[in-house]
C-alpha cells in the first residue's frame, strides 16, 4: 500500500485526503456563500421589533452574569452577541430591578437608541449573528457528512442557499422561531 492513508467511505469507494480536503473546501465555499448572499439581502434593513432587546440583555449577560433583562428567550445567542459588544459601543446603565415589560422597554430603547453610534451597535450584532450562523451551518455541514456522507451534506448546504427565508434571518440577532 502506498503512503497515502486511504479508508473507505459509505459507498465502499476509496476516499483519500484529497477528496476531503476538496468536500472541506466546498463546504466553506458554500457556508460563506450563503453568507454573502444573506449580507446583501439584509444589509439595508433596520432592527427587527426584537433585536434591541436581545442585544441589550446579552450584553448585561455577557458583562455581568444577571439574566434578569428578557429573561423568557434562550440566552446562546444574546449571550454571543453581547460578547462581541464592548462598553465604549454600548454602555449599559447600572442594574436596576425591572417590574415589567413597558419598564423593560424603556430601559432597552434608551440603552441602544442612546448610544454612541447606534448603526455601529447594529452592525457589530449583525456580525455577531452571522458569525454564529457561520459555525453552526459548518457544524450540521460537518456532522451531515459525517453521518450520511458528503453528497447529502452539499446538498443540504445548496438548499440553505437557496432558501430566502432562513438566509434572511441569518444575520438577525433572534432567539425562537415560531410556525402558525
Amino acid at each position: 500500500m502506498s503512503g497515502v492513508a486511504r479508508r473507505k467511505d459509505d459507498s465502499g469507494a476509496p476516499a483519500t485526503w484529497w477528496a476531503r480536503l476538496a468536500g472541506g473546501i466546498l463546504v466553506l465555499v458554500l457556508v460563506s456563500l450563503a453568507l454573502v448572499r444573506a449580507e446583501l439581502g439584509t444589509r439595508l434593513d433596520g432592527f427587527t421589533i426584537d433585536e434591541p432587546w436581545h442585544i441589550v440583555a446579552g450584553a448585561s449577560y455577557a458583562r455581568t452574569g444577571d439574566y434578569r433583562i428578557n429573561p423568557e428567550h434562550p440566552p446562546l445567542v444574546k449571550r454571543w452577541v453581547g460578547a462581541w459588544m464592548p462598553e465604549a459601543l454600548l454602555p449599559l446603565p447600572p442594574l436596576q430591578v425591572v417590574q415589567d415589560k413597558p419598564q423593560e422597554r424603556e430601559l432597552v430603547e434608551a440603552t441602544v437608541f442612546a448610544s454612541p453610534d447606534v448603526d455601529a451597535v447594529q452592525e457589530r450584532a449583525r456580525r455577531a449573528a452571522m458569525a454564529l450562523n457561520a459555525l453552526l451551518l459548518m457544524a450540521l455541514a460537518l456532522v451531515c457528512w459525517r453521518a450520511l456522507g458528503f453528497p447529502v451534506a452539499a446538498v443540504l448546504l445548496v438548499l440553505v442557499l437557496v432558501e430566502p427565508t432562513l438566509l434572511a434571518h441569518l444575520p438577525l440577532v433572534m432567539t425562537t422561531c415560531r410556525w402558525r
